[in-house]
């Protein structure tokens, strides 16, 4: 439904205000001086009755408020009367997260209440979380579309160490393999490739066939099953009389062949869609071997037909290919594991891939942390595509306490350099200390801030709102060295138009405004305006921290860290 606008216009000389007003009250204002002095130095303050405030956000109908404290949590708030902080109530809701974030500074919400954003001391990249409820911090879990299927060891046979997983039967399917039982684990999958909608089917023991299992891949139909076994150097091939199946019917072994003349320490394999070749990854040679099977999906008719070394940054994993062969992901285990990407000029044809194109570093520490229990990986074991090659799924085995899979979105197929994984990553280049988070109008910039190195750091972003270290482009930074004092950038906020930036400087008690030659470009021609000093009284505040504007730019919302208020100051008509 549409509103007649109805226009207004205030103040006087240089300092005048233009705008319009619907029906429901909801105000779009031009300020033609766009300073500082045109907010009153008179200021409506909340106290939250909370010690070490840091950081709130209001949404963009000014109804709902959010405070970050003490380091881990955030309080949400209603505002009964739209962007009066002074009407503020608690809605009992709390949230305390995970991710042992002990300085959490900055907070920001998207217009639609979909998605959340924290950063701080931490932490080198802010952190993304989505509300299955908008506004509710009550259903946040993390990361954009992420899945987690955690605790492997309590949902299944309780294999102490896992070593790698495959999908099957379409993603309805999700088989682990572990060499502390020598089993294949099964499990259902309610939603195809979705691992939260697993179900326990049961295992299939090898017995004493196979005594470190290290490596599985299935044929397209689900009637043959291959494993890799590292104490022999052999890979086995079983059959399933019920396909898809290791848990009903009958599972029997097929044959095995000795891998040993190529690699003495064999980990992963995989096979060419249409069964005509097999790749073995080898921790002995840190190489992949290829071999052509005469007979497709027989192993007994394998030609070794080359290797390629120097494959990995050590132990080398599972080896996996986009679905026409040209890219191929190679993991490498451990603490210090990473997925790397290669592109290859012949499908198929491992001696045409170079040197990585792309690196993927699950636990690199200028990331995250590693007492992140969640989606963080702290000992990467296998990485494996999913439907379409739009999500890679992670298998941590670090210990039997935090073993699990995390599933992360992908924005194109077979390409890990477009991973959605909720992280900014700004350490690749930015802030390493960051305090706040803001966006432009729309979604599609992105701009950190660093309290100590007072530089605000600008990012596009290929899909608006999500944070992912393959959704952004770094555009360049803006320093504010000569104008915000030593580790004083607390906060960042745009004017409306996006052509004035605020400032919030926490040591020296300032706020500042800058004019932005290009709206919302912090790389073009950015140039101090106004400074006003917040007054050192018992009424106010001796510490700036976050500054926020809400959506029409009619007020103008700071932090008190030392009082633990949020105080905020109207445009003067």
């Amino acid at each position: 439904m549409s509103y007649p606008r109805r226009g207004l216009i205030g103040g006087t000389g240089s300092n005048t205000q233009s705008g319009v007003a619907d029906n429901q009250d909801y105000l779009s204002i031009t300020n033609n001086s766009k300073k500082l002095s045109n907010y009153s130095t008179v200021y409506n303050q909340y106290s939250f009755g909370l010690a070490s405030t840091y950081n709130s956000f209001i949404t963009k109908d000014g109804r709902k408020l959010y405070l970050a404290y003490s380091g881990d949590y955030i309080r949400q708030y209603t505002l009964s009367t739209p962007f009066d902080i002074t009407t503020a109530t608690y809605d009992s809701k709390q949230w305390y997260h995970v991710f042992a974030e002990s300085g959490n500074i900055g907070i920001n919400v998207s217009p639609d209440g979909r998605y959340f954003y924290i950063c701080g001391f931490d932490r080198d990249t802010p952190l993304m979380f989505t509300a299955s409820t908008p506004y509710d911090i009550d259903t946040l879990t993390y990361g954009y579309n992420i899945k987690l299927f955690d605790n492997i060891f309590s949902a299944g046979s309780a294999d102490s160490t896992l070593q790698a997983f495959e999908f099957g039967d379409s993603g309805n399917k999700l088989y682990i393999i572990g060499s502390g039982d020598d089993n294949i684990q099964q499990f259902s999958l309610s939603t195809p490739y979705d691992i939260e909608t697993q179900s326990y089917d049961g295992q299939y023991s090898f017995g004493a066939t196979i005594t470190v299992p290290v490596g599985i891949s299935w044929k397209p139909d689900g009637t043959r099953v291959f494993i890799m076994n590292n104490s022999n150097d052999s890979v086995y091939e079983y059959s399933c009389s019920n396909a898809w199946d290791v848990t009903t019917g009958t599972v029997s072994l097929v044959q095995s062949e000795s891998v040993a003349a190529q690699d003495s320490n064999p980990v992963g394999l995989t096979f060419k869609p249409d069964g005509t070749k097999m790749y073995i990854t080898g921790d002995s040679g840190n190489e992949i071997n290829e071999y052509d099977l005469g007979t497709a999906w027989d192993i007994s008719t394998k030609t070794f037909v080359q290797v390629k070394t120097g494959v990995s940054n050590g132990q080398p994993g599972n080896i996996a290919f986009s679905s026409d062969g040209t890219k191929m992901i190679l993991t490498s285990r451990g603490t210090t594991g990473r997925i790397d990407q290669f592109e290859l000029s012949t499908a198929w044809d491992i001696s045409t891939a170079g040197s990585p194109t792309f690196a993927y570093d699950p636990n690199a520490t200028t990331k995250t942390i590693s007492s992140n229990p969640r989606a963080h990986i702290t000992a990467l074991e296998c990485a494996v595509f999913g439907n379409d090659g739009m999500t890679i799924s992670l298998m941590d085995n670090y210990s039997t306490a935090t073993d699990k899979i995390v599933t992360y979105p992908l924005a194109s197929a077979y390409d890990i350099s477009t991973i959605l994984n909720g992280l900014l990553g700004s350490s690749d280049n930015g802030a390493t200390s960051p305090s706040d988070i803001k966006f432009n109008l729309d979604g599609t910039k992105c701009y950190v801030c660093d309290y100590i190195t007072r530089f605000v750091y600008q990012y596009s972003l290929t899909i608006p709102w999500i944070i992912g270290e393959g959704n952004k482009t770094y555009d360049g930074s803006l320093s504010l060295t000569t104008d915000v004092s030593s580790t004083g950038l607390y906060g960042i906020a745009f004017s409306p138009t996006g052509d004035t930036l605020f400032v919030s400087d926490r040591n020296e008690d300032e706020i500042l405004s800058f004019t932005v030659s290009i709206p919302f470009d912090l790389t073009s021609t950015v140039t101090l305006d106004e400074k006003i000093n917040v007054p050192v009284t018992a009424y106010y505040d001796a510490t700036v921290s976050s500054i926020y504007l809400s959506n029409t730019g009619h007020k103008l919302y700071f932090m008190g860290n030392t009082s633990n208020k949020i105080f905020s100051a109207d445009l003067i008509f």
